[in-house]
């Protein structure tokens, strides 16, 4: 483990030392190792408290049998396992978008393939007691969305979030799913299965929090955050007035990206969420078509383009390896070259020439003069 990384675990294990205050002082240190290297008085200073600087004290005196060090060696050990990484915010896979919050996470726990971080990801959240039109409505976004290229982001919770989650596993396959616990213990319990399938498909699932952390009421929130700072938008789908989706929406607003919302009845309550974000700015959309406008040019013409019928792209899409479908999604309308296809996707031009050769005569990419289009 590099030394960075255990240096962010450490930081981000002390009491009273959130997110917020670790990444001022990132930004007057420049690292985790710096700060770790400043005097009491220096840290007290930038606003660490004297709770956080007592147990960094007695750890640096006593470092050995120290909760702090028992913490670091579990997330050690759990990182050693297949599938799992710690991504610290000096890491080169620390997602762009996310670094740009005023409260960027120091570390991301996380299940799956950290390379689906890098694409462009469509925030979609709503109610979890979500109407039957609701949730069609957010399994039919995600779907189109992915089928298009982007990753929706959601929080694997009941209602809204899981249909999203649905949506993509049946679009090109990719989805990330943002917990408000450890990401060792899925919550709610009854989609550890779907955590499984987005993981399995070549997705992600990811948390803040350190291992073993329960579902707390005040986590969530912060949870939300991460969903809106990792996307280039927020779709809202259907939510009551008092509904987190519109804390995850308003902290959107707050990050600088775009937010979407879906009308509904008036005589709805789980409408008035949605109407009161239209009200105050939000875009309205009543089809997908609606975000890709808005979102422009790195949008992806749909992938019903291609020579085959949508049912018969879906049929193919959902026969192919996480792999595949990953290089069908790095690859737009626009010629894609190898180079970009082997940097996107971590493989070796071999591997990659090879397997666009067989989506090429399956009929999901063309080869054109300088790589390959769909």
């Amino acid at each position: 483990m590099h030394s960075h990384l255990k240096s962010w675990l450490l930081l981000s294990f002390l009491p009273g030392l959130g997110p917020s205050s670790l990444n001022r002082l990132r930004i007057e240190f420049g690292s985790a190792t710096s700060i770790l290297d400043q005097q009491s008085k220096e840290l007290a200073a930038y606003g660490v408290r004297q709770n956080s600087l007592r147990v960094l004290n007695e750890w640096r005196k006593c470092p050995v049998e120290h909760f702090l060090s028992d913490k670091l060696e579990q997330a050690e050990a759990w990182a050693e396992l297949a599938g799992h990484h710690l991504i610290s915010i000096e890491c080169p896979g620390y997602p762009c978008l996310l670094k740009e919050i005023h409260d960027p996470p120091p570390v991301l726990y996380l299940r799956g393939d950290p390379e689906v971080l890098q694409q462009h990801q469509v925030a979609i959240v709503g109610s979890r007691n979500a109407s039957i039109s609701g949730c069609e409505n957010a399994y039919g976004f995600a779907k189109q969305l992915s089928l298009n290229g982007w990753v929706p982001t959601s929080g694997l919770a009941i209602g809204i979030d899981g249909q999203a989650h649905l949506g993509a596993l049946d679009g090109l396959g990719l989805t990330i799913a943002v917990m408000a616990t450890g990401v060792d213990s899925v919550y709610p319990r009854r989609h550890c299965s779907l955590a499984e399938r987005i993981i399995a498909g070549g997705g992600a699932v990811l948390s803040e929090f350190p291992l073993g952390t329960a579902p707390r009421a005040q986590l969530f929130p912060r949870r939300n955050r991460i969903i809106s700072g990792l996307s280039m938008a927020t779709l809202v789908v259907e939510a009551s007035p008092n509904s987190g989706s519109l804390i995850t929406a308003k902290q959107a607003l707050n990050q600088g990206r775009e937010v979407f919302a879906i009308p509904g009845s008036i005589h709805s309550p789980m409408s008035k969420g949605c109407h009161e974000l239209i009200r105050q700015g939000a875009k309205l959309v009543e089809q997908v078509d609606h975000i890709f406008e808005e979102l422009g040019p790195q949008i992806s013409l749909p992938i019903e383009s291609c020579s085959q019928t949508g049912g018969e792209t879906d049929s193919l899409l959902s026969s192919l390896t996480p792999f595949e479908k990953r290089l069908v999604s790095f690859t737009g309308f626009e010629p894609t070259s190898v180079d970009q296809l082997v940097q996107r996707s971590g493989h070796s031009a071999e591997e990659v020439i090879s397997r666009m050769l067989e989506l090429e005569l399956k009929g999901l990419v063309r080869s054109v003069p300088g790589g390959y289009q769909r």
